[in-house]
């Protein structure tokens, strides 16, 4: 779920400032310096550093915070004992993140206010957020044929696999 929400939100800080610079015609000045292409990619290549850096506060913190609580609890994280699904998890968000840092700042680039494009941005969060709203059974069945499906379809399988992944082996 933190990877999930790290997503979300650096995907929103691209957003936010892609159409913030575009207010105040500060991307003219810069786009006679670099690309459009180099623009958006270092924006999603920081805002993206940016995201796993917050993850790895959160952990570190969370652990910190807790003392250990959860050892003694006999809490476990389910990736400890299978290293491939921290693996798989890094790969799935940056990938994840990659394709949706792409379309928000495609979608803040198409609208002429920030509204418009938090509107324009706005369908892709909830693509992205379909299986969130389905995670009770995608935790109870992992592997049933609508959570493959879901796994399949780009816009959503980032966010799938990132659920599916912990629960059970995926093919």
């Amino acid at each position: 779920m933190l990877l999930v929400a790290s997503i979300f939100t650096a995907s929103d800080y691209l957003l936010q400032g892609v159409a913030e610079e575009k207010d105040s015609l500060v991307v003219e000045i810069v786009v006679s310096s670099v690309s459009p292409f180099e623009l958006l990619a270092g924006k999603v290549l920081g805002l993206g550093a940016l995201g796993l850096l917050q993850i790895v506060i959160w952990l570190v913190s969370a652990y910190a915070l807790s003392g250990g609580a959860y050892e003694m609890l006999g809490v476990s994280f389910s990736f400890t004992g299978r290293p491939e699904v921290m693996v798989l998890s890094l790969v799935y968000f940056i990938l994840g993140f990659a394709m949706y840092a792409a379309l928000m700042g495609a979608a803040s680039a198409l609208g002429t206010t920030q509204q418009e494009s938090q509107k324009s941005a706005s369908i892709f969060s909830l693509i992205a957020a379909v299986p969130l709203f389905l995670s009770s059974g995608l935790m109870q069945n992992p592997n049933a044929t609508l959570y493959r499906v879901l796994s399949w379809f780009p816009l959503t399988a980032p966010t799938t696999m990132l659920i599916r992944l912990p629960m059970s082996e995926v093919p």
